[in-house]
This record gives C-alpha cells, structure tokens and sequence, in this order.
C-alpha cells in the first residue's frame, strides 16, 4: 500500500492504468495521480472549493471530478494527463449551491451527476446530464434527496435515496428514471499517440566542418554525432556514387582515416577505412575529427552502423559537403 496523507473521498483508474484519489487534508481538497504500481505520484496542487472531496469516473484517457462550491453552481473537472480542467462544466443550482452525490460516464458518450439540491422546503434532488462540449443539461428534478447513481447500455438512469424527513417524507428506496435515447454527443477519447519507431543510429549535433587549411597534405573533417543505444558503431567515410549505396556496395569507396584521426577518446595508430567504437551508456556523444587526403575530403558520407552483437542492425548516413 501507499501512505496517502490524506482522507480519501474517492478514485478512479484511466486506460493507461494511472490511479486517482481525491480526498481532504486538513480542511483543503486534495487530487494526486499515482503510477500504476504506486511508485509514483503528481500532486495536482488544486483547491476547488470542496470540504467534502471530489466525486471521480473515467472515460478513456479523461478522469472527471465533480465537487461542490461555495457559490450557486457545482463544477465537474476534467484532467487530462497533468492538466486540470476545473471549468470544464457548471452545474446550476437552486438557492444555494448543489453537492454532487454521485458521478457516472454513461454508454452513451455523457457523463451523468446526481446532485443535492438545498430548497425552501429542505433537499431536492437533481439529475444532470453533460456533452462532449462540456454543457450540462438538467435531465430531471426530483422531490427527494438523490445517493448513489448508475446508467445502463439504454441509457435508463438508476437513482437509490437514502430517504427524507418532514411532511414530504419518502422512503429510502431506488428509482428508475427512463429517457429517450438521444443522437450521442460523446465525450471524445484523445486519439492516441503513435508509437515512434526505432531512434536513429546517429544523429548530428551540429553541422560537419571540412578544414583544408591545415599544413601537409590532410584535411581535417569535424563531425559532431549522436548516438541511439548503448554499444558498437563502425564509423565509415566513403565517396557517393550518384544514387546512395548500401554498405556493402559502398566498400570500394571508402576514404581511409589517416594516422592521428581522433573518434571520441580514440586515436588512430595507423590508418583505417573503418573504425569502431563502443559505448556504455545510451545516447552518447561522439566528436570525429578525421584527417583525410585533401584530394579526397570533398562530397562525403559518414556512414554509421550499429552492430552491438557483430551483425548490423541499423544504420545512419551523414551527408558532409
């Protein structure tokens, strides 16, 4: 279990397995969204009003929050992720402000709340229906006080009460309210994320540099990459033919990296068309300073390939002018 530090009032679960719980601490509202194994937690830092919590369901991705304010109107919250809508939809009330008893999302795409009303004659009761656009509608008022609240596939909504006093006194009991099924306007689930594909094999951190000033007869190619996950990387310069070749076409046009071309932490003791380097961690920096023949630093590619186990998996192609 985890140690809230507060008095929960209620909870709910989205699709992605996040958990809700909203409560009371020490006279303030509290909401905290918890990670699915509870090891985690955001604190949504909000005081909407309520000494008695917030009501919660789920649709989808969106959890909604119904609470009671201090004015004449009730407010339903809609979160998102870490975004907390807490005027998304108003509920109107009678004299004073309405108390959501209950909070159901229907199969018909609308959330339902059952709320107490506070009249001249004491509590009434008062069914709210509310769209995708976040208007509440009032489906039905009732002369008593309304508990608990849920809807089935048609759309009938159930309502227990816990009875009522006075000269208009009814037993505790459950009412079935009937209503027409209506064109839905449902509350809309996000569309979802795409999943990204495989993170390139190396990706440059700023453009590649060809230096032809330098005295002798090498040029000095500055590429600054990268790379995805952790492991080895051949890095391998080589002259284009008109269309890109694949690395094994490639093998005759390679332009060998002279003597004292620098690869990260790498110093080449004598010349190499292709150089490996391994690393430990994921998204690591290399800086290639490469010394080529002058004649040759011109129009290049800087292939990189990922072969963590020896077989190549993946590769990146960087064109340098």
């Amino acid at each position: 279990p985890v140690a809230l530090g507060f008095q929960p009032y209620s909870i709910a679960v989205d699709n992605a397995g996040n958990v809700y719980v909203a409560g009371i601490s020490s006279g303030t509202s509290k909401l905290v969204r918890y990670s699915n194994d509870l090891t985690n937690s955001h604190d949504y830092n909000v005081n909407y009003g309520s000494l008695n919590g917030c009501l919660l369901t789920a649709r989808g991705s969106y959890v909604y929050c119904a609470y009671p304010t201090n004015g004449a109107s009730a407010g339903v919250a809609r979160i998102e992720g870490l975004t907390f809508d807490n005027s998304w939809a108003v509920i109107s009330g009678g004299l004073s402000s309405p108390e959501p008893k209950a909070l159901q999302a229907g199969s018909d795409g609308f959330l339902y709340v059952a709320s107490a009303v506070q009249g001249q004659t004491g509590q009434t009761g008062r069914i709210s229906k509310i769209g995708s656009d976040g208007v509440a509608d009032e489906l039905v008022t009732m002369s008593w006080r309304p508990g608990g609240l849920t809807v089935d596939p048609s759309t009938n909504v159930f309502v227990s009460s816990p009875g009522s006093f006075g000269p208009s006194a009814i037993a505790a009991g459950v009412y079935k309210i009937a209503q027409a099924s209506p064109a839905p306007t449902p509350t809309p689930t996000p569309t979802p994320t795409p999943t990204p594909g495989p993170a390139p094999t190396a990706t440059t951190i700023a453009p590649p540099t060809v230096s032809t000033n330098a005295p002798g007869q090498n040029a000095v190619v500055t590429v600054r990459t990268q790379l995805g996950a952790k492991g080895k990387y051949t890095f391998i310069f080589e002259k284009p033919s008109a269309n890109e070749m694949s690395r094994e076409q490639a093998s005759s046009n390679r332009v060998p990296m002279q003597k004292g071309s620098k690869l990260g932490k790498r110093v080449l003791k004598k010349t190499y068309t292709a150089v490996v380097v391994t690393t430990t961690a994921d998204g690591a920096k290399v800086v290639t300073r490469a010394l080529l023949r002058k004649a040759q630093a011109k129009k290049l590619n800087l292939r990189v390939v990922y072969a963590p186990t020896g077989a190549a998996q993946s590769e990146s192609v960087i064109k340098i002018k």
